[in-house]
């Protein structure tokens, strides 16, 4: 079932609230991440930086997560670590990410930036 994102909801919370309703303990899911026991509860306390990539997949497929609330999860994440999901998109596409390069060497004025806006609306 998916989860209604509460402003004030934390990436630990939503994690500890998902495990625990999968009925898994600590140990079997870090065990399933590679990681310490430790460092998932200080991560589901608040106390250690949230995962991302990789490591947020796999907790999503453990915690069998549907489509919806992996995306509150990440957003949780990115929240978490004050990273716009925006950036995230940069961080996992190289041509973006060349293509932002690109338009700051050229630099791009703001009019352009409105036709580039337009022509992507348009695909």
């Amino acid at each position: 079932m998916s989860t209604l994102l509460d402003e004030n909801m934390t990436f630990g919370y939503f994690i500890r609230e998902k495990r625990q309703a999968q009925g898994l303990k600590l140990c079997a899911v870090s065990a399933y991440l590679k990681i310490s026991t430790v460092y998932l509860s200080d991560v589901e306390r608040g106390k250690r930086t949230p995962f991302r990539g990789e490591k947020l997949k796999k907790l999503g497929k453990i915690l069998e997560l549907d489509p919806q609330d992996f995306v509150v999860m990440q957003n949780l994440s990115d929240k978490s670590r004050n990273i716009s999901t925006d950036l995230n998109y940069l961080f996992d596409h190289t041509n973006a990410r060349r293509a932002l390069k690109m338009a700051q060497e050229k630099s791009i004025t703001e009019d352009e930036w409105e036709g580039i806006i337009d022509y992507i609306d348009k695909l």
